[in-house]
């Protein structure tokens, strides 16, 4: 297991490495109890996997109050499932989404929500998990809590079980895990660019409740460049936003860029953040800032 995690105020850095198996962090977020909340791809393990480690402890010994000490797994359904993002609610409660097999040999969006003891919340979906299906592969990155509590998961979809490209996806969630139908298609979203392949990483709400979604989208001349649409509270794309809600930015010819984290300050800015990788030489990474 390979990741790091950051208490600004204290400037605390954790970093762990076990062997053999392959654990990939891919979000972490501070609770008001000040404990880190960390939601983890595993690569070897067919569950949903969580951590929490108290900040204050000299040594960052996992939290021994949360799940198993200072861990949880959460089944779906037997098959592969992977946490790749996470928010904690003003009640403590954490909520992380990603995606897990079905049925079907395909992949829905996942959410599970839990108590602050690590516990799944029953009051949420179905036994504290959801799975929200796209007609195809489906793969949530991104997640966001409105301020009326409502959740919002962001990744990439189908259109069409028959397409044979992914676009942005995006559902809205009630409190109770429910998709919301006053968003969208009965709680779902999806946008295509240039009728290939699409992808959010990333997601954020404005003061206004308008959604922001950044990754990258695919151009007719195959460039994969930074993507970005805002939808109004309803699911609708935003007209005043880019060319119709969407805005594509390739900043050098020949590589491939994607926005990798968004957020929104009080005047209503974005700032998006990923590495660029080159598509036509040796790979290289690097960050760039694109403030809107």
């Amino acid at each position: 297991m390979v990741f790091n995690s950051y208490q600004t105020s204290t400037e605390l850095r954790l970093a762990y490495r076990t062997e053999p198996h392959s654990h990939l962090i891919t979000s972490n977020i501070i609770n008001p109890r000040r404990l880190i909340a960390l939601a983890a791809v595993v690569a070897l393990i067919s569950s949903l996997a969580l951590s929490s480690k108290t900040v204050q402890a000299a040594a960052g010994d996992l939290d021994p109050t949360f799940g198993r000490a200072g861990m949880v797994t959460t089944d779906f359904a037997g098959g592969v499932a992977e946490a790749s993002a996470s928010v904690i609610q003003p009640d403590g409660c954490i909520i992380a989404a990603g995606w897990s097999d079905n049925a079907k040999g395909a992949s829905d969006f996942a959410l599970a929500r839990y108590n602050k003891d690590g516990q799944l919340d029953s009051s949420f979906g179905s036994r504290g998990k959801v799975t929200t299906v796209f007609g195809g592969n489906a793969k949530a990155y991104g997640i966001a809590l409105q301020g009326d509590g409502k959740i919002v998961a962001a990744g990439f979809g189908k259109n069409k079980p028959e397409s044979s490209s992914v676009d942005f996806a995006i559902a809205r969630y009630n409190p109770d895990g429910s998709l919301d139908a006053a968003f969208g298609d009965s709680g779902k979203v999806t946008t295509d660019f240039f009728g290939k392949h699409d992808q959010v990483y990333a997601v954020a709400i404005q003061a206004d409740r308008k959604i922001v979604v950044a990754g990258g989208a695919t151009s007719v001349k195959n460039i994969f460049g930074f993507a970005l649409a805002r939808y109004n509270t309803d699911g609708k794309l935003d007209s005043t936003f880019g060319a119709g809600g969407k805005l594509i930015t390739s900043f050098i010819p020949n590589q491939l860029s994607e926005a990798g984290a968004s957020a929104c300050d009080s005047a209503r800015r974005i700032d998006n953040r990923r590495g660029i990788r080159r598509t036509f030489e040796p790979a290289e990474h690097g960050f760039r800032a694109c403030p809107l």
